[in-house]
């Protein structure tokens, strides 16, 4: 089954989710699991919980209950998103039986027991959201590193790291025109763009041979 949308049903869609998780008592700061798959509602959900000023934890559908435990745990989460296929939802509530942790649970696409429909939730919600006062030193996500297991590290991005997707994508596709452009294997990334020390990360790409390499310090955006 396809599904196409435009950025204007991104926009509707997003607040409609939005409506969702506020009217539930999401907020900014409150972190929420997804573990969608390739659904269309992670994309309604990832920016929905931006307009909100949650943080969107990505998990993978392949977890086991100990993993979904440890994640649980040591994120805090207050509500979790999972698709309705290979048993997530009995997988969510085998670790939610051995978790301190009791979050809000929402399914998406199917009526699951012990979970909300929150794509029937969101169809019959208001389009229209009232902003919400975020900062940009706000955490955006978190990330479970270092393996799928195991008591992964936790890696926090902070919103202000997107201020530097416009410069990756200006020098890792063209400069200054097609006659120099730079390939994508030629880009080197040096600490995530995405990291939580953002002061101290850089962006390195090697230009055409008539330039030298040039460096690109986070801090630069600010000027």
């Amino acid at each position: 089954e396809e599904h196409i949308f435009t950025f204007l049903d991104v926009k509707r869609y997003s607040n409609k989710m939005a409506n969702v998780f506020r009217e539930y008592g999401i907020g900014r700061g409150d972190r929420v699991m997804l573990v969608l798959k390739r659904h269309y509602e992670y994309w309604f959900a990832a920016v929905a919980l931006h307009k909100l000023g949650a943080v969107m934890i990505p998990a993978t559908h392949m977890l086991t209950v100990d993993d979904f435990v440890y994640r649980i745990n040591a994120s805090g989460v207050k509500a979790i998103v999972c698709t309705a296929q290979d048993d997530v939802p009995s997988t969510i509530m085998q670790a939610l039986g051995k978790s301190e942790k009791t979050p809000r649970l929402w399914c998406v696409q199917k009526d699951v027991e012990g979970f909300f429909n929150l794509t029937s939730q969101m169809e019959t919600a208001s389009d229209v959201f009232d902003r919400v006062e975020t900062s940009a030193a706000d955490p955006m996500m978190l990330y479970f590193t270092s393996g799928a297991s195991i008591s992964p590290a936790v890696e926090a991005c902070l919103s202000v790291g997107m201020l530097s997707m416009p410069l990756r994508t200006r020098y890792l596709y063209t400069v200054g025109g097609a006659q120099n452009e730079v390939t994508p294997y030629r880009l080197i990334t040096v600490t995530s763009c995405f990291g939580s020390k953002l002061s101290k990360s850089y962006i390195i790409t090697a230009l055409p041979i008539s330039h030298c390499p040039y460096i690109f310090p986070h801090d630069a955006l600010a000027q």
